[in-house]
């Protein structure tokens, strides 16, 4: 049985549901924390609408972690992150 593709920005909103969900932060909490609106939260978490680059790094400095962490699912050899903390490497050309 083979696994549906994703788009990248629903990838994305599954790694920030999964980190909210690891450190026990609700959407309507992070959205607060932010100055965010809550539909406008929940919107990208649930993969309605992307995440644009400064709300990637708004998320990911509330979370404390690199905004690396976040993409890191764009990765085709990586899968969502277990522990919150970056693995990828840098690959130069």
């Amino acid at each position: 049985m083979s696994t549906p593709t994703r788009s990248p920005h629903e990838a994305v909103a599954e790694e920030a549901r999964a980190l909210l969900a690891r450190r026990r932060i609700s959407g309507r909490a992070a959205a607060r924390g932010l100055g965010w609106k809550t539909d406008y939260m929940w919107r990208r978490l649930d993969g309605r609408t992307p995440f644009d680059v400064n709300d990637l790094v708004a998320l990911a400095r509330l979370l404390g972690v690199p905004v690396t962490t976040l993409i890191a699912p764009l990765e085709s050899d990586h899968s969502p992150s277990t522990d919150g903390v970056d693995s990828l490497s840098v690959k130069s050309s």
